[in-house]
Order: structure tokens, then sequence, then C-alpha cells
């Protein structure tokens, strides 16, 4: 009985672990950059640092942080990172509301929220990121 306990342990860590690592995303626009780079994307991080960037995340919404764009081939991904999860929430309902008619029109667009990152695009760009 002892063994079969130590057993289940053992398959109950691994399952947790693999769950906790299939759910994160990348906690900033650098690592995201690096990975989607990898991956063959070009990419452009937009910051409070420039102009641009805070021109940007302005206009998205005043606590985002950071915002990155990608693009291969057709596949493409924007994400945001915000300060809080209530202005990602904010944002993310939005954002749905607002692609509704473009799906309805037969658009691959997939959008998704994890915590303080708010994130759409193509199905294959969002498994990318992911």
């Amino acid at each position: 009985m002892k063994k079969l306990a130590r057993i289940l342990s053992v398959a109950m860590l691994v399952v947790m672990t693999a769950l906790v690592m299939t759910a994160c995303v990348p906690s900033n626009a650098e690592k995201a950059k690096a990975k989607l780079e990898k991956a063959g994307y070009e990419v452009a991080v937009y910051t409070d640092a420039d102009e641009t960037g805070t021109e940007m995340l302005g206009y998205v919404h005043e606590d985002a942080v950071e915002m990155l764009m990608a693009g291969k081939d057709d596949n493409s991904v924007a994400v945001v990172w915000f300060k809080n999860k209530d202005a990602a929430k904010e944002i993310y309902d939005k954002t749905c509301k607002e692609l509704e008619n473009e799906v309805a029109e037969g658009v691959d667009v997939v959008i998704k929220i994890k915590g303080k990152v708010v994130y759409y695009g193509t199905k294959q760009a969002v498994k990318d990121f992911d």
C-alpha cells in the first residue's frame, strides 16, 4: 500500500508540473520576442520608452505596459501586457465583442487572456506564442 501511495504521489507531481509548464505565457515582451524570433517571426516590441510605444499603449489602455506584434507568412499575433488582471479583463471583453464580426466572416482569429496578458491572432501564431 505504501508503494502505491508513493507511485501516486510521483504521478501527481508529474501531472502538476506539466500543467504549470503548459499554462505559462512569456512574462514580458523580451522573452516573447526571443521565443517568436526563434520560430521565424518578425517581431516589434513597443514600450513607454519610445514615442510610438507610448502612443500605442495609451490607445490600447492606460494600464498597458508592453505590446508585441509578430508576423510570419500569413500568421500574426498581437500581445499586450497590463499592470493588473482587471485591466486585462476589461480589454479582453471589449476586444472579444469587436472581433465577433470578423470571426463571423470566417477570419481565423483566436483571442486569449492569461493573467495580465491579452493576446490574439491566427491560430498558429497564438499557438507559437503559448
